[in-house]
């Protein structure tokens, strides 16, 4: 599943405004099943964040090893390193942007999913359905 879709099934869900007790408890497994997803998703983006990050450190390293070989001072071999690593850490920001994004997701859909068992907690005292026989 794209974290579009996780997106998408999330924001219709947060919109979902349920009529009865049978669509509560269905909003509510469908919130818990979205969250596990999102969880892996987070797990395989914040992997890729990494390595996108040890790429871009691995690029302006050799690029500043490179330019401090040539004889030029370490500002400048900065700067250089700088813009030769600029497209991998380009990279390594928007994935970065992408887990933040999916980590606020998952943050709103805990609460949304909370909420929503509140909601039931008072449904079940309303009919009396939180007692045993």
């Amino acid at each position: 599943m794209t974290d579009n879709d996780l997106t998408r099934r999330a924001e219709q869900m947060r919109t979902f405004q349920p009529a009865n007790p049978v669509e509560l408890e269905r909003q509510i497994q469908e919130g818990n099943s979205l969250l596990e997803t999102l969880n892996e998703a987070l797990t395989d983006v914040n992997d890729r964040r990494y390595a996108a990050e040890a790429e871009y450190l691995e690029a302006f390293n050799l690029s500043i090893d490179r330019w401090m070989s040539d004889g030029i001072s370490a500002t400048q071999a900065r700067a250089k390193a700088n813009v030769e690593a600029l497209p991998q850490y380009r990279s390594w920001l928007a994935l970065k942007g992408e887990y933040h994004q999916l980590e606020g997701l998952s943050k709103a859909l805990t609460t949304r999913i909370y909420s929503l068992l509140n909601i039931n907690k008072g449904v079940q005292a309303a009919y009396n359905t939180h007692r045993g026989p």
